[in-house]
């Protein structure tokens, strides 16, 4: 029985393409499922700390004055202005009053 080693040596040189090219699907394959975990964990750690700033700033909403006291305090300003221009009215009134009655006094009630 002779035997053709250079058909064996094809037959075998194929056999082993097939098997590394089989290995490289796998290795491939569970390699891409390995990757595609780390970035879905690297994505649940960056929601996590999301979900904590997102409460920090809700909580500090909920302490953030509404539009009707923003109202309240506008009206309370305005009010405040009204109380400041009647109080400069009447000091400007109580300075010409003194400075008539400085004059008087320095006068010696003589006009």
């Amino acid at each position: 029985m002779d035997l053709d080693y250079s058909a064996l040596k094809f037959w075998f040189d194929v056999f082993l393409s097939i098997c590394l090219l089989a290995s490289l699907a796998h290795n491939w394959v569970s390699n891409k499922h390995r990757v595609n975990k780390k970035e879905i964990d690297q994505v649940n750690t960056a929601v996590v700390s999301l979900t904590g700033r997102v409460l920090q700033v809700e909580t500090q909403m909920k302490s953030a004055p509404t539009h009707s006291d923003l109202s309240n305090i506008y009206n309370r300003i305005n009010g405040m202005s009204q109380d400041i221009s009647e109080m400069t009215g009447a000091m400007k009134a109580m300075t010409s009053q003194l400075s008539l009655i400085n004059e008087h006094l320095i006068s010696g009630g003589k006009r």
